[in-house]
């Protein structure tokens, strides 16, 4: 919850940030910040980028991505 909070304070999240972590098998929520709020889901805003990049790469394609802790 700690990590949660202190990404959710940083000044380049701006003032409406909401957040829900939960475990990918279990669904367990894990950490959460302003959760209730109704906000348009940052996934509908990713539709078009989605798309072009299938287009572009095509549908096969995978990208690596790395997480990291500090």
């Amino acid at each position: 919850q700690a990590a949660v909070d202190a990404a959710v304070a940083h000044p380049w999240m701006g003032s409406s940030v909401g957040v829900v972590v939960a475990d990918q098998l279990t669904g367990e929520v894990l950490a959460t910040s302003s959760p209730d709020v109704v906000r348009e889901p940052a996934s509908t805003a990713k539709v078009l980028t989605a798309v072009a990049a299938v287009r572009a790469l095509g549908a096969d394609t995978t990208v690596e991505t790395a997480v990291v802790q500090e």
